[in-house]
């Protein structure tokens, strides 16, 4: 039998700081931000607000998925 491998989840990394280390969100950041509070040695970091935006977004999505699916 086939097997299909569906997705079970997201993982974002994320910091309370207000970080500048991935662009957009509603604070608008941009590439020629970034400097200004780039923290982490390893991967860039949503900021708080950025972290909160994206889990609304996906809620979103997957909220829309199961509409159109019932």
């Amino acid at each position: 039998s086939r097997r299909v491998t569906k997705p079970g989840g997201l993982h974002f990394e994320m910091t309370g700081k207000e970080v500048t280390e991935c662009v957009g969100g509603t604070r608008e950041i941009k590439a020629t931000d970034l400097a200004r509070r780039y923290e982490s040695l390893c991967d860039p970091r949503l900021n708080q607000s950025q972290a909160l935006e994206m889990a609304f977004e996906a809620a979103e999505i997957l909220r829309h998925q199961r509409r159109d699916l019932g």
